[in-house]
């Protein structure tokens, strides 16, 4: 089956078709995650980009749409059969692919973000950023070392900054949603062993504050420096502050003992 007929069935039947919407979207993500086609991968990512604009641009099909099964109010039937079916699947092909493609739908996933962010409502935005936070999550990591490096390096910290970036953009929105939830990433990709995540995580934290700082609230600037004071407690080498070489802890042993004497 070409994938690019699901797309061309939306462009012209888009209300008629929107029942079968959800699993459209899921079929172009296996298409997407088939490793044995690379270049069909790529294409699968592109038609996910094209479902957005379709949404985008008709988004009162979606909240006139009714179903037996499907309880929701109007104003969230868009974000229920419309954008989190787009951005779950393209989560799902960051977590399931090999680099260039994850790379790829990462890129297409906040571009769609940063596209269309200004329709979300406010609880839109924290199912979203709990499929985001996913790509972070310890258990869903490899177990390989050398894959979980590379992981962190490349997928992690491409994340990292496009949150940074979606979240300055949106700020007055998020701030009151996701402020907690963006410093405890920002803090716990700094915890970490890979050297590029941390430097990473202390880069987008002065990012944020140099590009949102002047709207930020007294409660908020409390919380911005509680987060850099854990950063800072956190890479303090307690370990070599406490170190002294052999010869000197043995003197200073034989010092305590005359002492005592």
């Amino acid at each position: 089956m070409d994938v690019c007929l699901l797309v061309d069935v939306f462009k012209k039947h888009f209300p008629a078709a929107i029942d079968s919407f959800q699993d459209a979207v899921k079929c172009l993500a296996e298409f997407a995650c088939n490793a044995a086609f690379p270049d069909t991968s790529m294409e699968a990512i592109r038609l996910i980009r094209h479902c957005a604009t379709y949404v985008s641009e008709r988004p009162q099909a979606l909240k006139e749409y009714t179903s037996d099964d499907m309880n929701v109010a109007p104003g969230d039937r868009v974000w229920v059969r419309g954008w989190f079916p787009i951005l779950f699947e393209l989560s799902c092909i960051i977590n399931r692919c090999k680099l260039d493609v994850r790379t790829r739908g990462l890129t297409v996933m906040f571009e769609i973000i940063k596209s269309y962010g200004q329709t979300f409502e406010k609880h839109w935005w924290q199912d979203l950023f709990r499929i985001i936070f996913r790509i972070f999550d310890n258990m869903k990591l490899p177990e390989q070392q050398t894959e979980k490096s590379e992981w962190m390096t490349t997928t992690c910290n491409h994340a990292l900054y496009a949150i940074c970036d979606v979240f300055t953009q949106f700020y007055e929105v998020l701030n009151h949603v996701l402020l907690d939830d963006i410093f405890a990433q920002l803090h716990w990709c700094v915890q970490q062993d890979n050297e590029q995540l941390a430097r990473s995580g202390t880069n987008c934290l002065e990012n944020v504050v140099i590009l949102t700082g002047h709207k930020f609230s007294p409660l908020v600037w409390d919380k911005t420096c509680g987060c850099m004071l854990a950063i800072f407690k956190t890479t303090i080498p307690h370990a070599l502050l406490a170190w002294r070489p052999t010869g000197m802890e043995e003197e200073s042993s034989e010092k305590g003992s005359v002492s005592v004497i």
